[in-house]
């Protein structure tokens, strides 16, 4: 699982100066962890 936290995103990007650019970074993380979810789904039913 992985263990990123819901603001990780918003402190990453606010420390770079990129705050309005969190939303689109939002996304891709979510479907990384979409992506790590399924991946156990389908490891745990093998």
């Amino acid at each position: 699982m992985l263990a990123v936290p819901q603001d990780f995103v918003r402190q990453i990007m606010d420390k770079l100066g990129l705050g309005t650019r969190e939303v689109g970074l939002n996304a891709m993380v979510e479907r990384m962890k979409r992506a790590a979810r399924q991946a156990m789904v389908e490891l745990k039913g093998s």
